[in-house]
């Protein structure tokens, strides 16, 4: 297994129920505090985040939830809206239990990303999958 190099975040935007960290390595790195309800309202703030830490290059992400996230009902409709915007090159999702897995799969098999995606379980392989997806795109 490939080793992960130490990385330094190098800006960060932490509101609304959301962490996001542009990383030396250039991976945007997104966090869903514990108890957040992910609505219209946080996507906004992704948006706006991405926007600001990407410049609108496409970039690497990967997606971590906290305990006892949840997805307001119009959710998916607006995720599928920002995911037409070609922002990323490749996107990993970390499952932390079983629910945020069930949540993470009918996603992605209810919209087949433009870019590829994967569902991980731990970090560490996300980052590296993020890694070989850099030289492919």
């Amino acid at each position: 297994m490939q080793m992960i190099e130490a990385v330094q975040q190098i800006d960060v935007i932490d509101q609304d129920g959301v962490r996001i960290a542009l990383r030396s390595d250039g991976i945007i790195h997104v966090v869903f505090k514990e108890n957040t309800e992910i609505n219209a309202s946080v996507q906004a703030v992704l948006m706006d985040s991405y926007l600001k830490l990407t410049g609108g290059n496409r970039s690497l992400f990967i997606f971590e939830g906290s305990e006892f996230i949840s997805l307001n009902k119009d959710v998916e409709q607006n995720a599928l809206d920002m995911f037409e915007m070609p922002l990323a090159k490749a996107s990993a999702v970390v499952v932390n239990n079983l629910a945020q897995k069930l949540i993470a799969d009918h996603f992605y098999n209810s919209y087949v990303p433009k870019h590829p995606s994967k569902v991980f379980q731990t970090f560490d392989e996300g980052v590296v999958w993020l890694q070989e997806q850099n030289g492919l795109n």
